[in-house]
């Protein structure tokens, strides 16, 4: 299953796991990597089975922070957010569910709720460029511009295009 994951063929890692699954249906491990497959094959529905039925044998942040993703994928954000925060209620220092939780309160425009969750995930990583990014935003879409702009155009000249085209939006526009 792990050389097919570097051929990316996914199809065959599957049959991989499933033989595998089938010697040993309680495994979590094996469950939560084929849970991983589905997500990199972007098969959220399958994805969410797979995590659910890992659940009732064992629960971890990761499991909620993957299971809050893929809430979030199929355009479910209140869901999303309940087990985002039960990851962090699980652990409280794993730095990707105040990540996914900062892009959520983003697209739901909790600005100021974005900033607090940045703000502590920041704290676990405080050079992580893709979080720094989010503040960037939420601080320029709370009209705190001079802050965003400074955080924003610092994480773009760190190598982080994404942050150009806010730069544009909100610190350099031009008129035409």
């Amino acid at each position: 299953a792990f050389v097919y994951r570097e051929l990316g063929n996914t199809q065959a890692q599957l049959d991989d796991i499933n033989q595998l699954i089938a010697q040993n249906p309680s495994n979590a491990d094996l469950l939560k990597f084929k849970a991983g497959i589905f997500l990199e094959s972007e098969k959220y529905r399958e994805a969410k089975t797979e995590l659910l039925n890992v659940q009732k044998l064992t629960n971890d942040e990761q499991i909620e922070t993957q299971l809050g993703f893929v809430y979030y994928s199929l355009n479910n954000p209140d869901s999303a957010y309940i087990h985002f925060d039960s990851a962090l209620s699980l652990n409280g220092g794993y730095a990707p569910a105040y990540m996914y939780m900062t892009s959520l309160c983003l697209e739901q425009e909790a600005f100021e709720l974005a900033l607090t969750y940045v703000d502590l995930g920041l704290r676990l990583e405080p050079g992580n460029q893709q979080l720094l990014f989010y503040k960037g935003i939420a601080l320029a879409e709370s009209n705190r511009l001079e802050e965003g702009c400074r955080v924003l155009a610092n994480v773009f000249y760190a190598g982080l295009d994404q942050a150009g085209d806010y730069l544009k939006q909100y610190c350099y526009s031009v008129k035409d």
